[in-house]
């Protein structure tokens, strides 16, 4: 059993130092793990990043500092006269394990921002977590790509309006199953649109071991912040059999090797 103690925090800040405290508490709580939501803060120019900014240091000082993982939501990010919504991830050693870019912009977003050209993740305890953003999620082919590089789960800051939560979880709960791959998701609270309902999706066999089903975990809908515990280690050989199953003569993605 390989458990994770995985810490998301819900919430809405003015600047990019209102986070650290909620980090801190979720750390000091022995999480292993932390998520945040996807665009947490004010999208003024203040708060965007580029590598080596101060705010990115101090995530990094305090991952090293508890030995966790940290990952930062998605955060505007100025590289190279392009915007980017990307999550920095950080290692219990301090170390910028991978930069995750959107690949999909959402709606207005296209006008703004840049999309990210390739999947993202990063070793952690024994496992290979999978991170993508918000709207990564609907798209199956994305997240199915991660399954074959061999993730154990996936990570992903969100921003999901009260509406959408619905369709949200059902994006996950499809996406787990047809995986076998746990999921673990920040999302933002910003009433009245956006009230968190941060949680996690595993599975769960019936009585007779014949089907898997999703579990779901969820946060309130209340600035917060909570700890949920995954062992997605447990899923690899339904996973490796999914996958064996396909008739590759339909059912290869492009580039996959058959």
């Amino acid at each position: 059993m390989a458990q994770i103690r995985i810490g998301m925090a819900q919430f809405h800040s003015k600047e990019l130092s209102g986070s650290l405290p909620r980090i801190r508490s979720l750390l000091e709580q022995d999480a292993e793990l932390v998520i945040l939501p996807e665009k947490w803060m004010n999208g003024d120019g203040v708060n965007h990043v580029s590598d080596g900014h101060a705010y990115l240091e101090q995530v990094s000082s305090m991952a090293k500092e508890f030995g966790a993982a940290i990952l930062t939501g998605g955060l505007m990010e100025n590289s190279e006269g392009s915007v980017y919504i990307t999550c920095y991830v950080y290692g219990p050693e301090g170390r910028l394990m991978t930069k995750c870019r959107k690949l999909h912009p959402f709606g207005l977003e296209r006008k703004s921002v840049s999309p990210g050209s390739d999947i993202s993740t990063f070793e952690f305890k024994g496992m290979k977590v999978g991170v993508a953003i918000c709207y990564d999620m609907d798209f199956p082919e994305t997240v199915r790509r991660f399954a074959l590089e061999d993730c154990d789960m996936m990570a992903v800051p969100a921003k999901i309006r009260r509406e959408g939560i619905d369709p949200w979880l059902m994006y996950l709960q499809v996406r787990t199953l047809e995986n076998r791959m746990p999921v673990a998701f920040a999302n933002s609270f910003s009433p009245p649109h956006f009230l968190g309902r941060s949680g996690a999706i595993d599975l769960q066999r019936s009585e007779d071991g014949m089907v898997m089903y999703p579990r779901i975990r969820l946060l309130d809908e209340k600035d917060s912040s909570g700890i949920l515990e995954i062992d997605p280690s447990q899923y690899r050989e339904e996973r490796k059999k999914r996958l064996s199953d396909r008739n590759m003569e339909v059912d290869s993605l492009s580039g996959e090797r058959q």
